[in-house]
């Protein structure tokens, strides 16, 4: 199995109905079915066995050879004896090993208790230790060699213990090194820390620890071979840790920057410093981040804590508890993970109890058995399912309900064509798009009201608010406000244009240009409009028009071979006053005798008509004339004389 995640349990029952099985003692870390995650039988292992009252030696190993990796080198010293063991339990459950320890035989010329390594637990559970010494190995170099404690194993007990003069004191290896305590032991002149060593190591309780030229280390690790040691540890705990004097080189006890949480708790002594700051990098290809800062209070506080043992106070509550299992309150809040506003009408269940959050977003649940599977659901928001949790007291649990998120397209129109808009923008809650080619815009957002703006130039604003509960296409048609009527003079059934021509539209004159265009801008839409287009040398030319688009008018202008010319009136004729009210005059200002004086409309339709002689001065009473726009024209033979007035 390598050194996958394990524990070893005792199925208790099983809930058919539930799809529950509950075993003797929780799992200290997730099995997640992303991993195959699945029971099996383990096989039988040596149960209530123990060694006690015993003294170790090892006689030295004579051969040289005994640097970092010699281990590797046949021939050598540290070859013949890596990865050695005074003592060994494998496969072992509730045994025990207490008053062991090791002794310098008499015939070793050097202060060598044992060869290497002293006690390993290697995948057992519930194994004791007690009141052991462990001290000075011959050979202290690399792939595993001068280890006084290790622990590969679930839910054991170190107590009352003491290591010396070793490469690691104390050492943790591998996910199914979980659930351990060590207590009241003492771990003096390593020469590297007593730590959590490789491939994260779960749950851990290091409790009422003495250092001296020692240090405890829960950290990444960058070194190993083609698979590096990585994170060495998550949810372990350093409490009531007194430090007698630091290691040397170091200026802290405890170093703990571990996977996700760990937890430093109250130091004391001499030699009081921790080491939490979390640290980031890159390492043959691995990224890595010990981050968020593993928890820490009661640093030099230690001989102030309650309780002063952590273990002893949960092992009085253990014993002293006659109760069978369990059950508490709990309550569940559930916000909304954009805004924090608590979600009423959440549909809340544990196992098989089911109620709603209340308007604070409250659900409570009394007696419920310390193990929990939480599910959540609420219409237009992503559920989450099979939330597992092992509660100890009444608890509150606070959850995020992250809404659903919805396509929103947007198309824009011509109401009165139908046809869409490409560049018209769009503003959708506060999100600025503009319409691609086929008049779309396209925005996410999830349940709820949204306010909404479309602007566009010569169409009416379109605004408001839209609600949304699902994927969904809106189509706006948008009314024009205003349109440009062009007018685009030429002579003829030619190209030739005309221009310098007179445009009335309405009370509104334009000047043709030299392409023959004359454009009036933003008129109002859905209106009727009159027109007038006059030029010396042409026949006038009028008519009417609705307009509800931009439209342009082709106009050909008949020239007149005998007809009057038009003469340049801006000191031949004046008209007084202008605007009119009853009566107009106008006066000649050049001796042009015996004409006719016409009125006529911008249709062109004739108003009022006089002959006249040698006279040069008119009065004109136009009391009946209607409001509007009017042009007044004098012609004799081929000349012709026209200027606008307004009558009010």
């Amino acid at each position: 199995m390598g050194s996958r995640l394990m524990f070893l349990r005792q199925i208790d029952s099983i809930d058919v109905e539930n799809n529950l099985i509950y075993i003797d003692s929780p799992t200290r870390y997730f099995m997640k079915m992303r991993d195959n995650a699945r029971i099996y039988h383990a096989k039988n292992h040596i149960t209530e066995c123990g060694i006690e009252n015993l003294s170790i030696g090892n006689r030295q190993n004579d051969k040289p050879g005994w640097e970092e990796e010699t281990y590797t080198n046949t021939g050598t010293g540290a070859y013949d004896v890596h990865a050695s063991h005074a003592i060994q339990l494998k496969y072992a459950q509730n045994c025990w090993v207490k008053n062991v320890n090791t002794y310098k035989p008499e015939n070793n010329t050097e202060d060598i208790h044992i060869l290497s390594n002293g006690l390993l637990l290697n995948q057992c559970r519930g194994i004791t230790v007690d009141s052991c010494f462990f001290q000075k190995p011959q050979y202290e170099g690399g792939g595993g060699n001068g280890y006084m404690f290790t622990l590969i194993s679930n839910d054991c007990l170190v107590k009352n213990c003491r290591a010396n003069h070793s490469r690691h004191n104390y050492d943790f290896k591998f996910p199914y090194s979980n659930g351990n305590v060590i207590h009241n032991c003492i771990g003096e002149n390593s020469k590297y820390s007593s730590d959590f060593h490789m491939y994260l190591s779960m749950s851990n309780l290091i409790d009422c620890f003495t250092v001296d030229q020692d240090y405890l280390e829960s950290t990444f690790r960058p070194w190993g071979g083609d698979v590096i040691h990585g994170y060495s540890s998550t949810q372990s705990v350093f409490y009531n840790t007194k430090g007698i004097v630091y290691h040397p080189g170091k200026d802290y006890i405890i170093e703990s920057r571990q996977f996700g949480n760990g937890y430093i708790i109250g130091t004391s002594g001499e030699a009081n410093n921790v080491k939490v700051d979390p640290v980031a990098g890159s390492i043959n290809g691995y990224d890595f981040n010990t981050a968020p800062r593993d928890f820490v209070e009661g640093v030099g506080e230690g001989t102030d804590l309650f309780p002063q043992s952590l273990y002893l106070d949960q092992l009085e509550r253990r014993m002293n508890d006659s109760t069978g299992i369990p059950v508490y309150k709990v309550s569940i809040k559930i916000k909304h993970s954009f805004t924090e506003e608590p979600l009423s009408g959440c549909e809340v269940q544990i196992l098989n109890q089911t109620l709603l959050t209340d308007n604070t977003g409250l659900a409570i649940f009394e007696k419920v058995n310390p193990l929990l599977i939480i599910n959540l659901n609420k219409n237009e928001f992503y559920p989450l399912f099979n939330k597992q949790y092992t509660i100890y007291s009444d608890t509150t649990f606070t959850f995020y309900l992250n809404p659903k998120e919805y396509d929103v397209t947007i198309v824009v129109h011509d109401k009165s064509t139908g046809n869409t808009f490409e560049g018209t923008p769009v503003i959708f809650n506060n999100n600025s798009e503009v319409t691609d080619e086929n008049g779309e815009t396209y925005f996410t957002a999830y349940a709820g009201n949204f306010d909404y703006l479309i602007e566009k130039n010569s169409f009416i604003n379109e605004s408001g608010t839209v609600t949304i509960v699902s994927d969904t296409t809106f189509h706006f048609f948008l009314t024009r406000s205003g349109a440009y009527i062009k007018f685009r003079l030429k002579e003829g059934n030619t190209a030739t244009p005309v221009n310098n021509a007179n445009v009335i539209l309405n009370s509104d004159t334009l000047i043709s240009t030299n392409l023959g265009l004359a454009k009036f801008n933003d008129m109002p839409v859905f209106a009727n409009y009159s027109y007038l287009i006059y030029k010396g040398g042409y026949n006038d030319i009028s008519g009417n028009l609705f307009l509800n688009n931009d439209t342009t008018v082709n106009i050909e202008m008949q020239a007149y071979a005998t007809g009057p010319v038009l003469l340049s009136n801006s000191k031949i004729i004046k008209i007084w006053p202008n605007p009119v009210g009853d009566v107009l005059y106008f006066q000649i200002q050049e001796n042009i005798s015996y004409g006719n004086v016409e009125i006529r409309d911008l249709k062109g339709n004739l108003i009022y008509s006089l002959l006249f002689g040698k006279e040069l001065k008119f009065k004109l009473d136009l009391g009946d004339l209607t409001p509007g726009m009017y042009l007044l024209k004098v012609v004799r033979e081929n000349n012709l004389l026209q200027s606008k007035f307004i009558k009010k």
